[in-house]
């Protein structure tokens, strides 16, 4: 799985949290795309396409396990914090 080049972000809820604990187990990708998971609740939210890199240096292979061991977590819109107003 991705998403150790982007955990100073992950720790800020930068890309979004799991709705229940407000954390994320990293990410993984499906072709272009890009999806958070929280391993304890099983749930996934989709981040967007394109964003990082790392899927141009994964193998077909290598992007089907993610999708199928992901496959039964749930999908949910993740936890933002609120935002802090000057």
């Amino acid at each position: 799985m991705c998403g150790k080049n982007t955990e100073h972000l992950r720790e800020t809820g930068y890309f979004g949290g799991c709705p229940v604990c407000h954390g994320d187990d990293g990410y993984f990708n499906v072709g272009r795309g890009h999806w958070f998971v929280c391993d304890r609740h099983r749930v996934k939210w989709c981040l967007g396409a394109n964003l990082f890199s790392s899927w141009k240096f994964e193998t077909e292979d290598e992007q089907r396990r993610n999708f199928e061991k992901f496959r039964p977590y749930r999908e949910v819109k993740p936890y933002h914090p609120p935002t802090l107003s000057a």
